[in-house]
């Protein structure tokens, strides 16, 4: 089982597929710098990145709820949102504040 984290609360898009908590290896993650073309991008990107998984392969979305852009982070909520409700799975907001903090005390 996969955890998927997105992030759409900057001009950068950033997914990563991660095993599940207790593990918790990085099993692959990407950043594209698209500027305001995050929105238009976002469902094809996200399409290519989960391959060769599939959504049932899904038992947690996390999702960066801010501070950021209005349009990129809302476009990133939904998403995880309906995707989480869709597969009956838990969806997790993360600050990207406390995510940027992490990983700073972890480095």
């Amino acid at each position: 089982m996969l955890g998927l984290a997105i992030h759409t609360s900057s001009p950068q898009l950033g997914l990563m597929l991660q095993s599940v908590p207790g593990h918790e290896a990085i099993i692959r993650h990407q950043v594209w710098n698209l500027g305001r073309e995050v929105s238009s991008q976002f469902h094809a990107k996200l399409m290519e990145f989960i391959q060769p998984y599939d959504w049932k392969d899904l038992s947690f979305v996390a999702v960066a709820n801010g501070p950021g852009g209005f349009t990129g982070t809302r476009i990133g909520v939904v998403a995880a949102r309906t995707l989480a409700q869709q597969l009956e799975i838990p969806l997790f907001g993360v600050s990207s504040l406390a995510a940027i903090a992490a990983q700073s005390i972890a480095s």
